[in-house]
């Protein structure tokens, strides 16, 4: 092996240089046809170290393969795309890096050419503090523009927060914003407990449109009211199918169905029940509308007693009307001359229990109009009585019903005073029936019993209206 020691190698010569093995040095510059190769192993920290250094620029025609990391040392460093260098990544100093494209196209597309169905490209944001707390951010899409005074604005963004750290129990949360008026407004957030949209109460609409109305479902925030089929103007919750012109009132406006021909359905099992519930504080389900698919009965419940009852024939039963039927249970005989009030103690029935055996007496439990039946029947009733009478006695007059004149009578035994009448009264207001003879001297009367079954003498009465 031959070795040349020198100091230094001059060229003399004015063509191509000294060339060695494929190496040409010419004019301060090292050509070589085939590998430049260093088997140096210093690693490059700074631009004045490492292995191969140059002050100036370096170009590479083909691709280059770094086998470690790349940097980029100098704050505001800029990668340039394309042959005119129409697109950049720029280094923002102490902040991150900047996409700059001039063309609308799609500035960045994350591909991924994998088979597998579970596989797509992926874009994560991830906050590596080693101290979280409640609350940090952890990252955000933002939208921003130059608004015509040459000022940037951000109009709209996506951010999400960790809302609780602790492990194991992790909460976070979920924002969208958009500019309203010229100040960032949340719009929908998500978070551990609720979805809520318009959280700042803006006057900002929600709208949801079907494929045949543009109003299917819609709350209108100036309103507040909400929509069905259209933009609500009636009630909280108007449901409309078609205008039909017609107000509402405000005592009836929190459910309110719209339609040239309004209806609404309950559907329910053929042997359950469909119920409309009125309820207070008090009791949740004091008043009721409810259907019986079982029996195809209609009932309307008034403080949790069944007031009117429509069977499944269409007949109408009222349990809680008022109604009675008295009699006496034993003859009250001996009768002088005078009023007399009849002993009804004796109940055949007493439907919503107005009416009192030991005294006698009705009581109206609501202001109406009652209709009474009477009939007294008499005995040894003598021809020389002047007048006998049957009579009701209420709070606000006395009504007879019945009178008879003995003295023209062809035989005086045995006659029933009987009749019926309408009287209005208040509530609380009392009837009673009641005999009257005068004018007979010493002669005496018997009020008639038919025993504790049989109506012979009776009183009995119901509201009408």
């Amino acid at each position: 092996m031959s070795e040349i020691r020198v100091d230094t190698i001059s060229e003399k010569t004015s063509a191509n240089g000294v060339s060695i093995d494929g190496v040409t040095l010419k004019d301060g510059a090292l050509t070589a046809s085939g590998i430049v190769k260093t088997d140096d192993t210093t690693n490059a920290t700074s631009t004045t170290d490492g292995s191969l250094q140059t002050d100036g620029g370096l170009s590479v025609v083909l691709d280059a393969v770094i086998g470690d990391d790349l940097f980029m040392k100098s704050d505001a460093a800029v990668i340039h795309f394309g042959a005119d260098s129409d697109v950049t990544l720029t280094h923002v100093a102490d902040k991150g890096l900047t996409l700059s494209t001039a063309t609308g196209d799609d500035s960045l597309i994350l591909q991924s050419t994998l088979a597998d169905n579970n596989s797509a490209p992926r874009l994560k944001l991830h906050r590596a503090s080693s101290s979280p707390a409640d609350n940090d951010l952890l990252g955000a899409i933002t939208w921003s523009f130059l608004d015509d005074g040459g000022n940037s604005h951000e109009a709209a963004y996506i951010r999400a927060t960790a809302t609780d750290v602790s492990n194991g129990s992790e909460d976070a949360s979920l924002e969208f914003n958009v500019d309203v008026a010229g100040t960032n407004t949340e719009r929908l957030s998500f978070n551990a407990v609720e979805a809520v949209f318009n959280e700042d109460s803006q006057d900002i609409d929600f709208r949801v449109e079907s494929n045949g109305n543009a109003n299917m479902f819609t709350i209108n925030a100036g309103t507040d009211k909400v929509g069905i089929g259209d933009n609500p103007d009636l009630g909280l919750l108007h449901v409309k199918s078609a205008d039909t012109g017609a107000s509402v009132s405000g005592d009836a406006d929190e459910l309110v169905i719209e339609n040239s021909r309004a209806g609404m359905s309950f559907l329910s099992a053929t042997d359950n029940y469909g119920i409309i519930n009125f309820g207070d504080s008090g009791d949740n389900n004091i008043g009721q509308i409810l259907y019986y698919h079982g029996d195809n009965s209609l009932s309307f419940v008034n403080n949790a007693q069944t007031g009117i009852k429509i069977d499944g024939s269409g007949a109408v039963t009222k349990p809680l009307q008022p109604a009675f039927l008295g009699i006496n249970s034993a003859q009250q005989s001996d009768i002088a001359d005078g009023h007399v009030l009849i002993d009804i103690d004796t109940e055949i029935f007493d439907q919503n229990a107005d009416f009192n055996t030991g005294t006698h007496t009705f009581t109206a439990p609501v202001t109406g109009k009652y209709a009474f039946m009477v009939n007294i029947t008499v005995s040894d009733l003598a021809t020389n009585y002047q007048w006998v009478y049957a009579y009701i006695g209420t709070s606000n007059r006395t009504a007879f019903v019945s009178t008879i004149d003995p003295r023209s009578l062809a035989t005086a035994s045995g006659y029933s005073l009987g009749g019926s009448i309408l009287i209005d009264m208040d509530a609380n207001d009392t009837a009673l029936l009641y005999f009257r003879s005068s004018a007979h001297g010493d002669n005496t009367v018997n009020i008639v019993s038919a025993g504790t079954t049989n109506a012979e003498t009776y009183f009995s009465g119901y509201l009408v209206a």
